[in-house]
């Protein structure tokens, strides 16, 4: 394939993670883990983003290479309101990508 394209279902590019599973341990590989191999991918990799992209499916977005967005689609990280701070490079790749105002 000339590309990669990650989307998502039903009117979610991705949630994230569910609070209830920090409880019992997150399964599979670590998202900086899988945010570092998109982002090392040779190929370019798009987010083709319709609906909500929330948390860590923001952050799997902001890494990808390039993201297509329709206009019902919304992003954020919404963990940052429970106190948490975004635990795959959101803070640092988001005012990378829309700047910052002083």
């Amino acid at each position: 394939p000339m590309a990669v394209v990650i989307t998502g279902a039903h009117g979610t590019f991705c949630a994230g993670a569910d609070i209830s599973e920090f409880a019992t341990g997150i399964h599979g590989p670590p998202l900086p883990m899988v945010i570092a191999s998109v982002e090392a991918s040779t190929k370019p990799v798009v987010a083709a983003i319709d609906g909500v992209s929330l948390g860590g499916g923001c952050e799997v977005a902001l890494g990808c290479h390039f993201r297509v967005a329709s206009t019902r689609s919304m992003a954020g990280l919404p963990e940052v309101n429970l106190g948490i701070l975004p635990g795959a490079g959101g803070t640092q790749r988001m005012p990378r990508l829309i700047g910052v105002e002083p």
